[in-house]
């Protein structure tokens, strides 16, 4: 379906290879428009695929474009002939995929749930709740996830106007916002059932679905467009405080919670320009290199008579600080290319992407008197959170070489590291205070890498019997387990295995003669990727 001035037209079938006699549904494609997720009733070669209580369900299928033809569409990787699973939506780095389901899965609300799974380079983990900010014991169902961070999804467990009615909220993949109703932004929803919501990328006209009266009947697409004359030009102009110079190619971050960030760059005579809703108000932070930063909060209170309100903003003439570093493989210690460098600055709330370069190296410019933290990813490794970095009490220009070589494991089914520093005392298997501190980092990296499972074997030396080592080390393993698990880790994500003696690292066994070094090498707890 094409639209032409004010009339759409041209409605056709898209394609024989994906519409079947049976429900085709909601769909969500890759950028480049050669791969679709859709929903679809389960079936295979022309057969329905009944569930145990004898119910065809809902599935997610995946089709490929090859040339001018799609393919045969195939079972996505996560499904279940016994419950649900549809509604697909992709987020705009295509990492993330959003869906629905009515499975009992870990963490479910009740009713349909919004999960998400994360792409590890050919694979998808395991779907993860979005949970209680999200999903309620009613139905969330039909997300849409915007380019710019905004998910969309339609819900009767949030209250409203009635029936379903939409909501949004940000979300990256891993943690959500608090949702609000879409009429605090656009006049959507009504009494009835409002769901199956999308925009374009520019946020002027989309369209959603209602059962609303004044209708065709049943379920009727609504179209919707932005009304730019609604709209008011905030205007400004950015110089240098002393001089009164224009300052060009500024950095302007317009912040609205509910819409996301609006950026844009003075011009070459300091002037920008936005248009915003009236009776809203905003944040606005500028910044430039050599300049302090600023933030300014635009009341629309201080502008109620004003048609075309304008900011002067003076830039006070300052400094910024370099921060250099290096993304690094833990075992070959060499640089690692295109890994992603996320860093949200909590003093201004501002958030910006970087890249390591081919040696793994990256360089970027902090504000002064800021604290950040930084998030490190690359498909096939653990994602690595350093935080707290500040740069209060620095008071010149300079290049900080911070401890932050990030060293990333690479991460495959059967990775294994030791944990260094858990010890016990003779016989026992209660913790020592400086052996949670170890295990904390465990917490930490299940916390930061919540698509993977781990189990935590620990092992002896060779010395006493092989049943009493075994036992030992079952509860050994089950201490540590427990205690990671009260930190907040569910505890389907690690599981203990006590090995004993059975997988000595050196020619220590029975009846060898070795130095109390040599058996302490054996003395170890490891962890073990085991699932995704």
């Amino acid at each position: 379906m094409q639209k032409e001035k004010n009339e759409f037209f041209k409605v056709k079938n898209f394609s024989k290879k994906i519409n079947t006699e049976y429900h085709e549904g909601p769909a969500t494609f890759t950028r480049n428009n050669r791969r679709i997720y859709f929903t679809r009733n389960n079936f295979k070669k022309g057969k329905l695929i009944f569930s145990d209580k004898k119910v065809n369900q809902l599935e997610i299928f995946v089709s490929q474009l090859i040339g001018d033809e799609w393919t045969e569409a195939e079972l996505f990787t996560i499904n279940d002939k016994n419950y649900s699973i549809g509604h697909p939506t992709l987020s705009h780095n295509q990492k993330f995929l959003f869906f629905v389901s009515d499975a009992p899965w870990d963490g479910a609300m009740g009713g349909a749930d919004i999960y998400v799974c994360k792409k590890l380079g050919a694979k998808w983990t395991q779907p993860k709740n979005l949970g209680p900010k999200v999903n309620t014991k009613g139905d969330e169902l039909f997300p849409f996830f915007h380019k710019d961070g905004v998910l969309y999804f339609s819900s009767n467990g949030h209250g409203g106007l009635g029936g379903l009615d939409i909501f949004i909220c940000k979300h990256d993949g891993y943690r959500a916002s608090l949702p609000i109703n879409i009429n605090q932004i656009y006049p959507i929803n009504s009494s009835y059932d409002d769901f199956s919501f999308i925009i374009n990328d520019k946020k002027e006209h989309g369209f959603f679905a209602s059962n609303r009266l004044g209708g065709k009947g049943g379920d009727d697409i609504y179209y919707f467009e932005k009304d730019e004359s609604a709209l008011i030009k905030l205007k400004g102009f950015v110089y240098e405080e002393e001089t009164g110079i224009p300052i060009m190619n500024a950095k302007l971050v317009l912040m609205d919670i509910a819409k996301g960030e609006k950026i844009s760059n003075t011009k070459d005579n300091g002037k920008f320009e936005f248009l915003i809703e009236p009776n809203k108000d905003y944040q606005l932070v500028v910044s430039k290199l050599d300049y302090k930063t600023k933030k300014i909060v635009y009341l629309s209170s201080d502008y109620k008579n004003v048609e075309e309100p304008f900011l002067n903003i003076p830039l006070e003439k300052g400094f910024w600080l370099h921060l250099e570093g290096k993304v690094v493989d833990e075992i070959t210690r060499e640089g690692i290319e295109n890994a992603q460098i996320n860093v949200f600055n909590k003093t201004y709330n501002l958030r910006n992407a970087y890249t390591s370069n081919l040696k793994g190296a990256f360089s970027f410019a902090l504000d002064p008197d800021c604290i950040y933290d930084f998030e490190i990813s690359k498909d096939g490794y653990f994602t690595k959170n350093e935080s707290q970095i500040s740069t209060y009490g620095k008071r010149k220009t300079e290049t900080i070489y911070h401890e932050i070589v990030l060293a990333l494991r690479n991460l495959k089914m059967g990775s294994s590291f030791v944990l260094n520093d858990i010890y016990y005392d003779l016989n026992k298997w209660n913790l020592r205070s400086h052996s949670k501190l170890e295990l904390d980092k465990v917490v930490k990296y299940l916390k930061d890498n919540p698509h993977i499972t781990v189990e935590l074997g620990s092992h002896t030396d060779s010395r006493a019997s092989e049943t009493y080592n075994l036992n030992l080390s079952q509860k050994r393993a089950k201490s540590a387990v427990n205690y990671i698990i009260s930190k907040g880790i569910k505890k389907n994500r690690i599981s203990a295995k006590g090995y004993g003696e059975t997988k000595l690292k050196n020619h220590c066994k029975d009846g060898v003669k070795c130095t109390e070094e040599e058996h302490q090498e054996n003395r170890r707890t490891e962890i073990k990727v085991i699932g995704f």
